[in-house]
């Protein structure tokens, strides 16, 4: 572009000087010297415009890229807000006045600096790790499991939850269970999530005993799944355990250390232990459903709102009592039952119709539950050694 500048006004010189002085033309002369330097000098605009408008462009599409991070970054934030929000909220959902939160309204998923956990990034609901797993070590079961009126060692019993529209097992739900004395049916149950809070003294078991029971289920868990595939255990986890930053730790630490068990196990809360979770509750459980752990909560009644808000925090599975859907069937569209079933269905949560009395139930319950468990199918029995014998935990199938 330069070149025709210079181009151009050597033409105009030239010009000027033949029509002057070769052809004695004063007026063509004129004529073709300002033409060729309006031309220099239009070429000459160009020239000078083109590095400027090459800048703009550029400038345009860094501040593009600024801006559209800027709104990612936005975005990003504005969900970890609201999920923390709706964490916050979860206890006043699941049971109106009895849940505490922070005063900011908001619960930090992060660990309490006076109790901080190490990352845990492998730990996934499903888990596909490559590496083999650690040894399980296996500790005998907590003084508190002797307690409380038994006559025998507490054992591991797992009670089958039956997929309805097949017939077959698909779950266990695992408890502690111990022959008492005292108990009208001379079994007492120590650890379940079918326990409510308040039936507990403070208000939640030992969180030794959760380890107990983790320890117990995990290799049964391995043995159960290589041989029938993906087969779940809901194992009942105290409102003490998600509140001990150091007792959870150490939970995490063992699902993290054998992720192929680890992928079955579905954390099981009854309503009232997550309603009255303190903050340190609070994010205990976000620091887990961070994690990407899987929940299921246990209730008595059918009034759990917000289902969309316990999804997105992990709740795969809803227990309610077959009898209250049953009886609640029958009061028409308007009825809880059937505005739990739509709205668990509309939040990808399944519904287990819990002490089912009469298998011949199933084809009345299919319509609002999609699994079972209770006397109908099998009660709970109890396996002699989880560690090295799985045969009692295959029959109560």
């Amino acid at each position: 572009m330069k070149l025709l500048v210079w181009f151009f006004s050597i033409s105009a010189i030239v010009a000027a000087g033949a029509f002057a002085f070769v052809l004695m033309r004063l007026d063509l002369a004129l004529v073709s010297a300002v033409a060729l330097l309006a031309a220099a000098q239009l070429v000459a605009v160009i020239v000078l415009r083109e590095p400027h408008e090459a800048d703009d462009a550029r400038l345009t599409g860094v501040a593009q890229r600024i801006s559209k991070n800027a709104t990612d970054i936005e975005n990003l934030s504005r969900r970890h807000k609201d999920q923390a929000q709706r964490l916050a909220e979860l206890g006043q959902i699941v049971s109106p006045g009895t849940a505490s939160r922070h005063p900011s309204g908001n619960v930090n998923i992060e660990p309490p600096a006076e109790a901080v956990l190490p990352p845990v990034p492998n730990f996934e609901p499903v888990m596909r790790s490559e590496r083999q797993p650690h040894p399980i070590p296996h500790s005998p079961p907590h003084p508190q499991l002797a307690a409380s009126h038994t006559a025998a060692a507490p054992q591991l019993c797992l009670e089958p939850v039956v997929r309805l529209s097949e017939g077959r097992t698909a779950y266990y739900k695992a408890s502690f269970q111990a022959a008492s004395s005292t108990a009208p049916s001379g079994v007492q149950t120590i650890v379940s999530s079918d326990i409510a809070s308040g039936a507990v003294q403070g208000g939640a078991w030992n969180p030794a005993l959760d380890m107990n029971m983790l320890q117990q289920v995990l290799p049964l868990l391995q043995k159960l799944r290589a041989r029938r595939g993906a087969t779940g255990v809901f194992c009942p986890v105290s409102a003490a355990t998600l509140e001990d930053m150091n007792a959870l730790q150490g939970y995490v630490g063992l699902l993290q250390a054998n992720p192929d068990a680890a992928a079955g196990v579905v954390l099981d809360l009854h309503h009232t232990g997550l309603a009255g979770l303190g903050e340190a509750g609070m994010r205990g459980l976000a620091w887990l459903a961070s994690l990407g752990a899987t929940f299921c909560l246990t209730s008595d009644k059918l009034q759990v709102s917000d289902l969309p808000a316990l999804s997105e925090l992990g709740f795969a599975f809803i227990d309610v009592p077959a009898s209250v859907l049953m009886r609640a069937q029958h009061a028409g569209q308007i009825s809880p039952a059937i505005s739990l079933v739509q709205s668990a269905a509309d939040s990808n949560i399944a519904i287990i119709a819990s002490a089912m009395v009469h298998a011949a139930d199933t084809t009345q319950l299919m319509n609002m539950s999609s699994l079972g468990r209770g006397e109908g199918f099998a009660p709970p029995r109890a396996v002699r050694d989880p560690a090295h014998d799985t045969s009692s935990g295959a029959r109560v199938a």
